[in-house]
């Protein structure tokens, strides 16, 4: 007497893909948050206001205000003056747009997130220099802000990603 065995096949392979999606996307979302924090965090804190002292050697003009592109420091329009970034160093805060420009935008279709900083600001304002600032000019030397960065980050980014931070 032969004895009957009853196979029956129940899938599921949707669950456990939706489950490692919904679990992998945390992850992804986290890693990126935490890598657009140290981009952020990566500026020169606050630019360097040079006092009277500092003035001295500056060029002036008829009306007496200071001139701009005077050495190595930068005049804005309320004649304040600021330190300009050497080369090689990431840039000095003297408005703020580029780093509040930096954002992340995470595809959940694809697992992919993008950080970097967006093509305008809130206000419409073109930020075309961020790139000029990352990879420099022929003019201009490169100064870095994203790529120090993301190196330092791979491994805290490996390690969330692998779930085991």
């Amino acid at each position: 007497m032969a004895a009957e065995i009853d196979f029956r096949t129940l899938w599921y392979g949707d669950v456990v893909v939706n489950r490692l999606g919904d679990s992998m996307l945390k992850r992804l979302k986290r890693a990126g948050a935490g890598l657009r924090r140290d981009i952020v965090e990566n500026f020169q804190r606050t630019p360097k206001a040079m006092g009277t002292r500092s003035r001295a050697g500056l060029k002036r003009n008829k009306k007496g205000q200071f001139l701009k592109g005077s050495g190595q420091l930068r005049v804005t329009k309320g004649q304040k003056l600021y330190e300009r970034s050497k080369p090689g160093e990431t840039p000095a805060i003297q408005t703020g747009d580029l780093r509040r420009s930096i954002a992340q935008e995470t595809d959940a279709a694809n697992l992919v997130t993008r950080i970097g900083p967006r093509a305008t600001t809130g206000g419409g304002k073109s930020l075309k220099y961020a790139r000029y600032l990352e990879f420099g000019t022929r003019k201009m030397a490169a100064r870095p802000y994203m790529r120090p960065a993301i190196f330092r980050a791979r491994v805290p980014v490996a390690l969330i990603l692998a779930g085991k931070r």
